[in-house]
């Protein structure tokens, strides 16, 4: 489970003109939610939350904040970038409790090379990311599918994933689904090669249509 620590104070200011000012003097402005309870406002340096992130390259690390003598424990719940720069202008938390159940978004990654592919077959992701219930303390980085022995227009279904013990797949599709595939290449035929393949089929046609007239002369004449 991936864990970073960051330190975050209150504020008391809200709105767009107490944003502005609170990124004008370096810092993120945020809130952290909790079920049940009031939100808190903070500001954090965001290049800490940035440089914490990339170290892990998970977007379910649970964040340790300290805010003055309190620790909360929190997953990140939605970031907010400038179309432009692409900075990130507002960030917000939910805290949870150890070993509460969350559903959280887990990407899927593929592992090994596929039979299928030796063939020419390449690997197509049905489905980037499943969303799971599983225990805040045990979200995993990804699931992992061993497509080795995956053929040809062969397809793995959900049912077919190992999914880590306590964990529960929580999916708006029903049933059994696919999740990836070993599909062969569509290889794009080119206009001229149609138009060439047209006018030898033409050719043929009238070849036979000549070859006829000449036999009905034949036999006319005799």
């Amino acid at each position: 489970m991936a864990t970073v620590s960051i330190n975050a104070s209150t504020r008391t200011e809200f709105g767009k003109n107490a944003a502005r000012k609170i990124r004008f003097a370096g810092q993120l402005p945020g809130v952290v939610y909790k079920a049940g309870e009031e939100a808190m406002h903070i500001a954090l340096d965001p290049h800490e939350l940035e440089n914490a992130f990339r170290k892990t390259m998970n977007p379910n690390t649970v964040v340790e904040l300290t805010v003055g003598d309190d620790t909360k424990t929190c997953l990140v719940r939605e970031t907010q970038r400038d179309p432009v720069s692409r900075e990130l202008v507002h960030i917000d938390f939910f805290e949870v409790s150890r070993g509460a159940m969350v559903v959280v978004q887990v990407p899927i990654r593929a592992e090994g090379r596929a039979v299928g592919m030796e063939l020419g077959g390449v690997l197509r992701l049905i489905s980037r990311t499943l969303t799971l219930r599983c225990p805040v303390d045990s979200i995993p980085e990804a699931i992992v599918v061993d497509i080795t022995e995956v053929e040809m227009d062969q397809f793995v279904k959900i049912s077919e994933v190992t999914i880590p013990e306590g964990t529960e797949v929580v999916e708006a599709k029903e049933g059994d689904f696919n999740v990836l595939g070993i599909v062969g290449r569509r290889i794009p035929i080119e206009p001229e090669v149609v138009e060439e393949a047209l006018e030898g089929e033409e050719g043929e046609e009238g070849e036979e249509g000549e070859e006829g007239e000449e036999g009905g002369s034949e036999e006319s004449g005799e």
